[in-house]
């Protein structure tokens, strides 16, 4: 069971705490960073996709500056976060072999101030502040993506048509970039919001906008990742998350016949499945993409091309000559081809690692409600990305959901310190009531 410092310093749900997070500006501050980062077709429209560059880059220079102020457990949570530290100096190291290592570094750069916001979250504020700050960024970007793409279809929706050779649905793509990347965003807020998002916010309104909202936008992106989303996120949290002792081990039993039950008969499982999504077997030319990915892989296993190398003009020429695009349409791919084998084991390993720091220990309440809800939306991301490279708005969200579980890593921490003391001095008082008395 918690502790009374672990209830007193990791805060609570209770009115009180709700009423604190609406009442402190460095909650807005970072609700309208996070919004700026998720949400790039605003600033495109009004500054250009360049100009949206130089905003995204700027917030997140502004952010490190919160580094700099004084915080309770900064070397500490610096520490717990090495493996970040160590994938950074990996990439930092495989951009040398980039044809054009200035490209590289600069990629680099950029990716280092994407995370930036998210890293200083995990520090300075409670779990339970930082969930609802990403709850409200999901929440206000599927509500308003809904409203531009009704209100405004020819800024908010992608039509219908062929690209890469394969007819492609539209769909709304509301203040995002693609159909897909809405979609994406769609299904990861109605999961983790209709499993745990009811705890976040004391007033029930929050969860219904957040639940119809992440529902329409699901409907009119048109996007299939998002279904597949909204269904994977509650069996890994009844299989994980929520149930203990004997269900528990039911429900990963069930989970794992499931997965052999796919896996015998995936073919016809598969093509009834696609049929009603309105997909092909090739996944809208995804296979195809794929397999020339596969080839370009092996040519450097190990190391990939060099940190960045996906934007450099020679992959661009290669892939989009074939295809037609200059994506492959898959994160995991996407991270072989960049960084190697060895890059992507480290980069999964900073997010098991993550997970792991925050489920060892029993936390408070409102800890242990923050931690399933950012796990969750780690899990949604690793699915997603089987299926679409992450783009700025979803690695934005695993950003928050990586950073936020250090977080709660650090809290635990720092509750199990505080209680040693107050331990020790209750097994003292117990000796001395338990001794002799002297006669």
């Amino acid at each position: 069971m918690p502790s009374k410092s672990q209830a007193k310093t990791d805060g609570s749900a209770s009115q009180g705490g709700e009423k604190s997070f609406w009442s402190k500006p460095e909650h807005w501050f970072w609700f309208v960073i996070i919004t700026i980062e998720t949400q790039p077709l605003p600033s495109i429209l009004f500054a250009g996709s360049h100009g949206y560059d130089w905003l995204s880059e700027f917030v997140g220079a502004a952010s490190l500056v919160y580094l700099l102020a004084p915080a309770r457990g900064k070397i500490h949570y610096l520490k717990l976060i090495w493996p970040f530290w160590a994938y950074l100096a990996y990439c930092a190291m495989d951009s040398l072999l980039n044809p054009d290592p200035l490209l590289s570094l600069k990629t680099l750069g950029v990716f280092t101030l994407t995370a930036a916001p998210a890293l200083v979250m995990g520090l300075r504020l409670r779990p339970i502040d930082l969930c609802r700050v990403a709850a409200l960024v999901l929440i206000v970007g599927c509500a308003l993506s809904a409203v531009v793409s009704l209100a405004l279809p020819s800024v908010g929706t992608m039509p219908s048509g062929t690209e890469a050779g394969v007819y492609q649905i539209g769909g709304w793509k509301g203040l995002y970039t693609h159909k897909n990347h809405l979609g994406h965003i769609a299904g990861l807020t109605f999961g983790a919001m209709l499993l745990t998002g009811r705890g976040l916010f004391k007033d029930i309104r929050w969860w219904i906008v957040g639940l119809a909202a992440a529902a329409i936008c699901m409907f009119g992106a048109k996007s299939s990742t998002a279904y597949v989303l909204a269904a994977a996120l509650p069996v890994f949290y009844f299989a994980v998350a929520k149930p203990r002792g004997v269900l528990r081990y039911f429900s990963i039993f069930f989970s794992c016949l499931v997965f052999f039950t796919l896996l015998l008969f995936r073919d016809d499982i598969v093509h009834f499945a696609l049929g009603l999504l309105g997909r092909n077997s090739s996944l809208s030319g995804r296979t195809d993409i794929w397999l020339h990915a596969g080839e370009m892989i092996m040519q450097r296993p190990v190391f990939g091309g060099g940190f960045g190398f996906s934007a450099s003009d020679s992959y661009h020429e290669a892939i989009t000559a074939r295809f037609g695009v200059a994506y492959t349409h898959n994160e995991y791919l996407d991270l072989l081809l960049n960084i190697g084998a060895v890059g992507l084991i480290l980069n999964l390993s900073l997010l098991g690692y993550a997970a792991w720091q925050s489920w060892r220990r029993r936390p408070s309440e409102s800890t242990a409600m923050a931690r399933n809800f950012l796990t969750l939306l780690l899990f949604g991301v690793v699915i997603s990305g089987w299926s679409e490279g992450h783009g700025v708005e979803v690695t934005q969200v695993m950003m928050l959901s990586l950073f936020g579980l250090f977080g709660v890593a650090m809290g635990e921490a720092r509750a199990a310190r505080q209680s040693r003391p107050s331990r020790a001095r209750s097994r003292s008082a117990d000796l001395t009531a338990q001794a002799p008395q002297a006669t």
